[in-house]
């Protein structure tokens, strides 16, 4: 449920809006609005806004096929079959170059040096693919974690 709240329309700000009758459409009585005095009101309500919350810490690391790479799942839209995982890259393993046919990927670093096309990037980078863009590998020299999401069901096909 979203909060009732209304707008204090005695306020300077607001009435030096001229054109807040276009923002609100071509109906609005911009002049009875400030005529009328408006009250705030607040429902205090607890409020939640996400379908999940995930403790993170109690997510298992699974192996992957690759020597020295882990993912946990720690969400997956029933909706899209899109996901969200986070990746551990041990230092010197690698995930080979690859394609996703059907969804997009972004990757955030969370932790250790992600080196993509041989360039190291570190803690913050943000990395954005649109399916079907081959992209890898993806390796660490000194081990690192990522938060991957996927917008689709995941496909992995190795590209050469």
């Amino acid at each position: 449920m979203v909060p009732k709240v209304g707008i204090a329309p005695t306020s300077q700000r607001l009435q030096r809006c001229a054109n807040l009758s276009q923002l609100l459409g071509a109906k609005f009585d911009f002049r009875k609005l400030l005529a009328t005095r408006l009250t705030t009101a607040v429902v205090r309500e607890r409020l939640s806004v996400y379908s999940a919350i995930v403790d993170i810490a109690k997510l298992p690391w699974t192996t992957l096929d690759f020597p020295g790479i882990s993912m946990r799942v720690v969400h997956e839209d029933k909706k899209s079959g899109g996901m969200t995982v986070m990746t551990k890259i041990d230092p010197g393993a690698s995930i080979p170059g690859h394609i996703h046919t059907r969804a997009d990927e972004t990757v955030f670093v969370i932790s250790g040096d992600f080196v993509e096309n041989e360039v190291e990037y570190g803690p913050g980078s943000f990395f954005a693919a649109p399916a079907g863009v081959p992209h890898g590998p993806h390796k660490s020299r000194k081990g690192c974690v990522v938060l991957t999401t996927f917008s689709a069901p995941l496909d992995f096909q190795i590209v050469q």
